[in-house]
């Protein structure tokens, strides 16, 4: 079991799930499935509440089945180029949010991996004088080594360039096919390869605002979405349960979103055929 002492997340756990302690407080309770004290004694002079979260295995608490579950993921991280400080910043405080649910009883499925897929990964693969497959296991296993060497507590290793997962994915893909939630159309525009997204807002000479660099026109075969099926759901739902946003001052941007996408399907339905004549 490793163990540390967190003094710099507090504010994180207490946005995630406060409780009720105060700078000025003597001791601040934790509900933990360990054989800890129920109270945790600070001095009186500490300036901050020093917070002491434990890694700890699903296999050692008590009644870890009939626990609730909390699933966390943090991005699977692209391996075009090696781990990097805002790799280790995310996944460092998701690990703090794993090991504080853990903390609370809950029985954690902590998630992280790689993404190994795209066009930019192709091309740095090229680069390095390797194939996309070699270039993958060697960034892949970077990611291992630094996730162990900061004692990170994930449960589960994803890359998405495995046989289970492929067959998830293709298992998955088939089904909405069949029910219909997506369908094949085309879609053409500014493409940004680093983004690996079509771009709207550009600057001259039609570069990425944030890679700087010119977007290329594409145009492309694509799935899309049928939300227009699910739009009535959706906004009875928001309607009715508006903490299901969060943070809540997110709800009118979503419900906008909702609304605005559908009229735009309609228009797109127009354009490229799909629906009957809009005449």
């Amino acid at each position: 079991m490793a163990a540390r002492i967190n003094y710099s997340v507090q504010n994180t756990l207490c946005l995630l799930n406060p409780l009720n302690y105060s700078v000025n407080a003597k001791t601040t309770h934790f509900k933990t499935g360990l054989n800890f004290s129920k109270n945790l004694i600070f001095p009186r002079k500490l300036k901050r509440p020093t917070f002491c979260t434990c890694a700890v295995s699903n296999n050692d608490r008590q009644s870890s089945e009939a626990a609730e579950t909390f699933v966390l993921t943090t991005p699977l991280y692209y391996v075009n180029a090696p781990p990097h400080m805002g790799s280790a910043y995310t996944t460092i405080a998701a690990d703090a949010i794993a090991r504080f649910q853990r903390l609370l009883g809950k029985k954690v499925i902590f998630v992280t991996g790689t993404d190994e897929h795209g066009e930019k990964i192709a091309a740095a693969a090229a680069v390095a004088g390797s194939t996309p497959s070699q270039h993958c296991d060697v960034i892949s296993q970077a990611y291992k080594t630094l996730w162990k060497d900061l004692e990170i507590s994930h449960d589960k290793f994803i890359r998405t360039t495995d046989p289970k997962h492929e067959g998830i994915v293709k298992e998955f893909y088939s089904r909405v096919l069949d029910k219909g939630d997506i369908y094949r159309a085309d879609y053409e525009g500014l493409y940004c390869v680093n983004c690996e997204e079509y771009k709207k807002e550009l600057l001259d000479n039609n570069c990425c605002p944030m890679h700087l660099k010119p977007c290329i026109e594409r145009k492309e075969d694509n799935y899309f979405f049928a939300l227009s099926k699910y739009q009535k759901q959706l906004e009875e739902n928001l309607t009715q349960n508006p903490n299901f946003v969060q943070p809540p001052f997110r709800l009118n941007e979503v419900q906008s979103w909702i609304k605005k996408w559908f009229e735009r399907f309609f228009n797109f339905s127009c354009i490229s055929g799909l629906g009957h004549s809009c005449s």
